[in-house]
């Protein structure tokens, strides 16, 4: 970890502002700030957590803080952590924070009681009494060989004992969804587009084709996805969710109406799995056994080559591809690329028939209030 001095405010975009004044941040993110904003003064230094007192007992209230640099299924994969923290010691009050734009992820969640900034202002880490910084948990040593679920916990120190992810959306989303979305006489299917990371993307010629192969059996196609982030013209049966939904909830509630879902490794993929809809995931840079074991309506193709699997993370100092890999000169995953079109539609058929639209999602508690940021 290192301390972050900003002297004036950045401008983040989507995920809004920071600054001025000084965070806690991992390395990680503090140098790729730097390099995004190499003229704004900014400075590291190093910053070593002092020792807190550990939990006493199951009575214990404590202002718990659990921080990092996640994204949408970083998010779901850490709820059995935050599940079982919330267990232990439930006299104790549970606070995340993460950027903005993926903590939407934890809303709905009722062991979870609010949300703090982050990068983290220095000034604000006195509030807590147990801090949990999952801090370079993609370079971790059990990264390689366990679920990420177990990566956290193991970060954390805690065992799980329930390992089900999840993602519940509220009432109100379910009913908006199936008011603008009707259900009808055709089989509906869900499919991501990108990814975040593009060494997880299907090549976009070969998702043409399945989603051609798709439209030939009768489904109806709905295309996922940032807007702007593809380009999808609705013709027919083939549709662009980006124009009519403007956020990620809004994008996972619409999934409910659906009898299938088709994703590389990526948010909408474990928010689909946490939701037990019947879905097909598309693997080639991690085994799919560390990231979706633990969703039993998610069916895994991974892809096959002698570099499978690479573990590659870009960033904004790394390349979307491992360097020195045929893939880094293509710009195509030459793993996902063994995967066919055929065989996907044919494995997407097979779970949607043995699903119930509509009888899928487990009973939702009694809603409650949102965590709201300070």
């Amino acid at each position: 970890m290192h301390k972050l001095h900003i002297p004036g405010t950045l401008n983040l975009g989507q995920q809004g502002s920071l600054g001025p004044g000084d965070f806690l941040v991992e390395d990680l993110t503090g140098a790729e700030l730097m390099v995004a904003f190499p003229n704004a003064g900014m400075h590291l230094t190093h910053w070593q957590k002092p020792n807190l007192h550990r939990f006493a007992d199951a009575t214990t209230d404590l202002k718990i803080l659990v921080a990092g640099n996640l994204s949408y299924g970083d998010c779901i994969m850490l709820t059995p952590c935050l599940r079982e923290l919330k267990h232990r010691y439930p006299a104790s009050t549970l606070t995340i924070a993460c950027l903005p734009y993926f903590r939407t992820a934890f809303l709905n969640l009722d062991y979870i009681d609010g949300f703090a900034p982050w990068p983290l202002p220095a000034e604000q880490y006195d509030q807590f009494e147990e801090i949990f910084i999952l801090e370079r948990f993609s370079s971790h040593p059990k990264a390689k060989t366990h679920h990420l679920s177990d990566v956290f916990a193991d970060i954390m120190g805690i065992e799980l004992t329930d390992r089900r992810c999840d993602y519940r959306p509220t009432k109100d989303e379910i009913d908006w969804a199936q008011k603008e979305f009707p259900v009808n006489d055709r089989k509906r299917v869900g499919i991501q587009v990108q990814a975040s990371q593009r060494c997880r993307t299907y090549p976009s010629n070969l998702l043409v084709e399945t989603l051609n192969v798709l439209l030939k059996k009768g489904w109806e196609v709905w295309m996922m996805g940032k807007p702007g982030d593809y380009a999808c013209q609705e013709i027919g049966h083939l549709h662009d969710l980006s124009r009519h939904t403007q956020t990620f909830r809004q994008q996972a509630a619409f999934l409910t109406t659906c009898d299938a879902f088709l994703g590389p490794d990526s948010g909408f993929l474990h928010a689909a799995g946490a939701m037990n809809i019947p879905s097909v995931g598309l693997f080639g840079a991690y085994p799919w056994k560390l990231r979706t074991a633990q969703y039993p309506s998610v069916h895994a193709l991974s892809g096959t080559g002698d570099c499978a699997p690479c573990f590659h993370v870009s960033t904004k100092m790394q390349p979307s591809y491992p360097a020195g890999q045929s893939c880094s000169k293509t710009q195509r995953c030459t793993v996902l690329e063994t995967i066919e079109p055929a065989r996907i539609a044919a494995v997407i058929e097979r779970q949607a028939a043995h699903s119930i639209l509509h009888a899928r999602l487990p009973s939702l508690p009694p809603a409650a209030p949102a965590p709201q940021s300070p």
